[in-house]
């Protein structure tokens, strides 16, 4: 489950930059608070991951 949290998180890049495009603050403000709940997750996700010993450091960083 772990490497799909980081590919949320790049799809929503591409759907802030089609909201930046079209000037859609509402959008982008809604989709910057979703991309941070998801980068907490993965950090917090990836630190269990590695402290249980089931990812390396390299994975983690």
């Amino acid at each position: 489950m772990y490497p799909l949290i980081p590919l949320q998180l790049f799809q929503l890049k591409k759907e802030l930059i089609k909201a930046n495009k079209n000037n859609n603050i509402e959008k982008m403000k809604e989709l910057s608070y979703k991309a941070k709940k998801l980068a907490t997750k993965l950090a917090n996700e990836s630190k269990e991951l590695f402290d249980s010993n089931e990812i390396l450091g390299e994975d983690f960083h």
